[in-house]
Formats: structure tokens, C-alpha cells, sequence
């Protein structure tokens, strides 16, 4: 099917908020969205404006500007309108359109009032032009997996809801230049009608439409100051937008809800109280109940897949198979917990060709996820991603949006991406097309992927500036309290902290820690603390660049003409020989063997260097008999540390 031609209205070099640029345009010039669709226009304030946004994101020359609603609904080239613009432009921007019989999206709200909506939801039944509005939170991982677990029945039917929600991220009595329309309620465009708009959004989807409800709004603090954020400059202003909703009603019956099943929903804007989530949603039901919340904001379109979003459960009559022994499914199976300091260390290394076989973007992300995910598992802490000359290469473009480079630089910033704790990625990760889909990818869920609401005396931070006084400086690590450490260190700079081993005071405003080594959990308390990963430009330099003083005690290199995995597991095996280490390395292969690498690396064949195997301690074979022709990377690191974790378990217990 051809893609179908999209015309993008709003798209703006300088627009104060960049939904457009941000929500839209990455997936749009994406691999997978380069497949649907084809941006043929931009729609901006004029033709010029429309131009500087074509050359600012790097569009093709062939994309057509516009600056006239009118003139984008006459272009025949044009299947498909999507508005991102402040929402009191929507009307008079997407109207032609649609009147035109053109299909339609538009950010929510719909308009900047009723009446306009309604207007505009007419002409479209009229004129046959096919409509979505975008409510994107309704289909976030989150609250699909919550729909899931309602419709199973395993709760039974829904009995009550109470929904407690605040617009975290906005001041209680200030608002910048850029949002201050967000204190007119004539613009249309508000807290209420957008945050709560989408938060509500899900919730119905979820549990399903109001049969009856009431409502109750207050402003609390109409007296408001603008403030400009680079001149620090204020004026004062009066708003006329609610800051506080209170919402209750019955909600109709369904398969999944009780007659008469209630719904209390209660919003308000500016911060929460410390220490309470922005989102707490609980949901009553016959068999239990379910939580789900939030650290971050209501608002899970906007940060869904950047922070977690737990859904927890708790079962109040418990099956037969619950009182039979069955397990409890509601509870995680493993927790993490540190016996003592560890000081060796597990090293994986592999070639970034492997991605290079991977056809397209997501298979190529997803293999990196797989890898992150037994790097996760298996407690490594170093990985080394080497070129084995397998791949072609070309130099990898960081800024903009451009197609995949360099297979080894794509593995490394995806593995370094996934390790990163998820409230520290964007400050840290600038947008690049490497990471379109990464944030999808199942979350490794480390110690250090630390919750706000937990406590450990080790934590993951950024930089946030200098404290207030000289030789300190500011971390975010994801708690409520900001943290000051005793040295100065550049923003946005990635920290390791030690804090104190009891919970603060809630009313603190912030903790003093110390900024430590990254190694310093690991080796003081035996934290598991996530994967270093580095790039290595050739096999050889997998072991000349190693960071560790004296170099890897034991090399494995894998191979299926190799001696089984039990010659070093297994002391009952006839070639067993007991190994003594700190710094154990294992090294995959890509599609064509470790002996390629070799044969790749002019280092290792001026040295004389003639078979792969004598690079390692040991050659191993980690599935004899085999009953495929292949084993793919992905599955060996998988199938390796498996097999060789009796080996590292044994070295935890000395």
C-alpha cells in the first residue's frame, strides 16, 4: 500500500511547546513510519515560517509550505491533516480540511469550546472526512495491561474508583510566558481541559463512560504572576481557570462493573504534597484491589514510556488454587538483595555487526534490548562491543534525524540508553533516531532503576547545577528532595551518590551525599549497579583497552568447534581445571565466528596471532549437538551466562 501523503500543521521552528517536533515527527521519519506515511506539507503562520521549519528539521526540499488553511485544502496531494497547533488555532486551521472531505487528526482538545467542537464533529459526519482526535494515554502500556487485568475477571467485577491526581509540574501561583494562556479559559487550552481532558480519557477507558456524575471546581489562587525565563521579569495576572475539580458519579454498568459502581475522581494543579505521587488511582473490585501510580505526572502520554508506571495488586479472597499452594502471581517473584561487598567483575563482549543483520529498525532495536536484558539478568558489569570488520560502516551522524550509521556505535547507544536509570534518560540522551523505539523495549528493572518512593543509600543522579554554597552541587536522582554533595561538578553530568542509610524527613527540602565511584555499590555493599559499556575498534583492543589493573584473569572465547561448556563447569568432567579470577570476560562471536574478528584485525595477524582460540584462557563450546545449524548472538549470550552461572555462582560464595 502506497503511504499515505500527510500535511503537519504546526510544525514550528519556534513554537513554545514542541509537541509536534517531539510527539510526531520522530515516529514520522522513522523506518516504520516512512513505510505509512509521507510528509507532504507544512502548514504554519505564513509560507516563510512553514520554509525555516522544512529547513530547521531537515525535511525534503519536495515538502510544499503553506501559510493558508484554505490553500493546504485545495492541494489534491494531500490525504491526511494532522493539527498540533495551540488549541484556540485548531478550528480555523483544520476546518477547510475537513470540509474538503480530508482525513483528520487533531491534538486534544478539539477546540477551544463546545460549541466550536461540535461545529467541527458535524462537518466531518457531513463532508465524510474521517476524524481521530488525540487522546494518546488511553492506549500507553500501562493502562492497556490495567484494561487486561479488569476484563480478565481474576478481580472480579468493579465495585468503586478513586482517582487523586495533581499537575505536578506546574507552580501554585506562576506560569511562564510560554503557558500563560493556560490562565485564560477563553484560548480553551488549560489544565483542566488538557491534563485532566487526557487523564479522564483513560480512565473511562478503562472502566467505562459516566452514567450520572456531578462536578465542582474552584479557582484557589486567581492572582497569578507571569514570569519571563530568561529575564527572570514578572507581571501579575488575573485567571479565570479552575485549579482544583472534583468530579463523582455512577459509572454505567458493564460486564466488568457492578450496578451502580462508583467513580471519584479529584484534580488539582501545582504540586502535590511531599512525598504523594501526582497520580494514585486505586480500583475496588469484588476479589481485590489495584493501584496504579505515578512518580512523575498523570499525564502518561507525555512520559509513559520514560518512567515506570506500576500497576500493583492485592487479592482479598483468594482462589483454591491460591489456597492450594498455587503461587501468588500479584507479587514479584525475586528481589535483589546485597549479601556483602563484591569485588570481581563479569565482562561480555560481541561484535556490533550483529546488528547489521537485523533488517530493520525494530528488529535491530530489539535484538540491543534482548542483550540489555541478559546483561540485566546475569549481573554484568562490563560490556564491550568490538568491530570485527564484518559491517560496513560509514561515521556515525549524533545530532538530527538521521538513518542508522555504524552497527557498533547503534549497540553501544542503545545498551548505554537502557542502563541508564528511566528518570535520568532525558536530560542525558539527546533525541536521535538510534533511540526512536528504545523506550519501548521491556525495562531492565536494576537496583539502580531505584523508584522515589524506595530508599537505598546508593542512588543514580544528574548534575543540576551548583549548590548555594562554593564547592557543591545540585543532583536530581529521582527523589523529592534535591541532594547537594560537597564538590563541584559540571551540569548534567551523570553521578554516582552514597546517602544516609535512613529515610529523610519528608518536610526536607534537601539531603546531603557524597558523590562516590560507580563501582562503590558494587564493591562496598554488593549492589548490582548496571553495565559499563565501551567500544572496542577491533578484537585485540577488546583486551589492550581493558579497565581493570592486570587485565582479564580468565578469557572465555566461544565457538562451536570448542571443548564443552562442562570442562569448566563441571568438576566431575575429565578435563576440568579449576580457575582462580577477579575479572572474568566471555566473548561471542558474530555470524561468521570469532575467527573472522581475527582475520579482521591487522594488530593480532602482525603479531602472528593465527587461530582465535589462541587468543582465551578457554574455548568453549556452549551448546554441543546442537539442533540448529546456527545459534544466533543474541541467544548464546543468553545460552552462555546460563551455562556458565554455577561458575560465577561459586565465585559469589567465596
Amino acid at each position: 500500500m502506497a503511504p499515505i501523503r500527510l500535511a503537519l500543521i504546526g510544525l514550528s521552528q519556534s513554537a513554545k511547546t514542541s509537541w509536534a517536533s517531539e510527539g510526531h515527527l520522530p515516529y514520522l521519519l522513522s523506518e516504520r513510519g516512512r513505510e505509512r506515511y509521507q510528509i507532504k506539507a507544512l502548514l504554519n503562520s505564513s509560507v516563510e515560517a512553514a520554509h525555516r521549519a522544512i529547513e530547521c528539521y531537515n525535511l525534503s526540499p519536495e515538502v510544499k509550505a503553506y501559510g493558508s488553511p484554505h490553500e493546504l485544502a485545495a492541494d489534491p496531494d494531500i490525504d491526511l491533516v494532522v493539527c498540533t497547533t495551540r488549541v484556540d488555532v485548531h478550528y480555523d486551521t483544520i476546518k477547510p480540511s475537513i470540509e474538503a472531505g480530508k482525513a483528520a487528526f487533531v491534538e486534544w482538545p478539539l477546540a477551544e469550546n463546545a460549541i466550536r467542537a461540535k461545529e467541527l464533529a458535524d462537518l466531518a459526519r457531513k463532508s465524510g472526512s474521517q476524524t481521530i482526535v488525540g487522546l494518546q494515554a488511553r492506549v500507553a502500556p500501562a493502562i492497556l495491561k490495567l484494561k487486561d487485568i479488569i476484563q480478565s475477571g481474576k478481580f472480579g467485577k468493579v465495585l468503586s474508583s478513586n482517582v487523586h491526581a495533581h499537575a505536578s509540574y506546574l507552580n501554585r501561583d506562576s506560569m511562564s510566558e510560554g503557558l500563560s494562556y493556560f490562565l485564560d479559559k477563553k484560548v480553551g487550552g488549560n489544565p483542566i481541559t488538557i491534563a485532566f481532558g487526557h487523564m479522564i480519557d483513560y480512565v473511562h477507558s478503562v472502566l467505562g463512560e459516566f452514567q450520572a456524575s456531578n462536578h465542582h471546581t474552584q479557582i484557589q489562587r486567581p492572582q497569578q504572576r507571569i514570569y519571563n525565563k530568561d529575564t527572570g521579569a514578572a507581571r501579575p495576572f488575573t485567571s479565570d481557570v479552575p485549579d482544583l475539580l472534583s468530579l463523582h458519579g455512577t459509572l454505567k454498568s458493564s460486564p466488568y462493573t457492578i450496578d451502580g459502581a462508583s467513580l471519584l475522581v479529584h484534580y488539582r494543579s501545582g504540586p502535590s504534597f511531599p512525598g504523594t505521587k501526582p497520580l494514585l488511582w486505586t480500583i475496588n473490585c469484588e476479589k481485590g484491589e489495584l493501584r496504579i501510580s505515578s512518580d512523575r505526572t498523570p499525564s502518561l502520554q507525555a512520559e509513559g514510556s520514560a518512567h515506570p508506571i506500576p500497576i500493583e495488586k492485592r487479592k482479598t479472597e483468594a482462589s483454591s488454587n491460591d489456597r492450594d499452594g498455587a503461587p501468588d502471581t500479584t507479587k514479584p517473584s525475586a528481589v535483589f538483595k546485597p549479601t556483602g561487598g563484591r569485588d570481581f567483575t563479569l565482562s561480555i563482549a560481541l561484535p556490533g555487526s550483529i546488528i547489521a543483520n537485523a533488517l530493520t529498525h525494530d528488529q535491530k532495536t530489539s535484538l540491543a534490548g534482548q542483550i540489555a536484558r541478559a546483561c540485566a539478568v546475569f549481573c554484568v558489569d562490563e560490556v564491550v562491543i568490538f568491530d570485527d570488520g564484518q559491517a560496513q560502516t560509514r561515521e556515525p551522524e549524533r545530532d538530527g534525524y538521521t538513518a542508522f550509521a555504524d552497527p557498533n556505535f547503534f549497540l553501544y547507544h542503545v545498551l548505554t540508553y537502557l542502563e541508564t536509570p528511566p528518570n535520568l534518560r532525558k536530560a542525558l540522551f539527546p533525541m536521535h533516531p538510534d533511540l526512536r523505539t528504545a523506550g519501548a523495549l521491556p525495562s531492565l528493572d536494576m537496583p539502580h532503576h531505584i523508584r522515589s518512593d524506595e530508599w537505598c543509600p546508593f542512588r543514580e543522579g544528574i548534575t543540576t547545577g551548583p549548590g548555594k554554597t562554593g564547592s557543591s552541587a545540585i543532583v536530581d536522582c529521582g527523589l523529592r528532595q534535591k541532594v547537594v554533595i560537597p564538590v563541584e561538578i559540571e551540569a548534567n553530568t551523570r553521578v554516582t551518590l552514597s546517602l544516609p542509610t535512613d529515610l529523610p524527613n519528608s518536610h526536607a527540602s534537601t539531603i546531603h551525599g557524597e558523590a562516590v565511584s560507580p563501582e562503590t555499590p558494587r564493591e562496598q555493599a554488593g549492589y548490582y549497579w548496571g553495565y559499563n559499556v565501551r567500544q572496542a575498534s577491533s578484537l585485540g583492543t577488546v583486551f589492550t583497552e581493558c579497565p581493570f589493573d592486570g587485565g582479564y584473569d580468565v578469557s572465555i572465547g566461544t565457538s562451536e568447534r570448542g571443548k564443552p561448556v562442562n570442562a569448566i563447569t563441571n568438576s566431575q568432567d575429565p578435563s576440568y581445571v579449576e580457575l582462580n579470577w577477579k575479572h572474568f570476560l566471555v566473548v561471542f562471536g558474530g555470524v561468521s565466528g570469532l575467527e573472522a574478528a581475527l582475520a579482521a584485525d591487522e594488530e593480532l595477524q602482525a603479531a602472528g596471532v593465527s587461530k582465535a582460540e589462541e587468543l582465551f584462557d578457554r574455548w568453549i563450546n556452549l551448546v554441543p549437538g546442537q539442533g540448529s545449524r546456527t545459534i544466533r548472538t543474541e541467544e548464546a549470550v543468553w545460552v552462555g551466562l546460563t551455562g556458565l552461572r554455577p561458575l560465577i555462582e561459586s565465585r559469589s560464595a567465596n
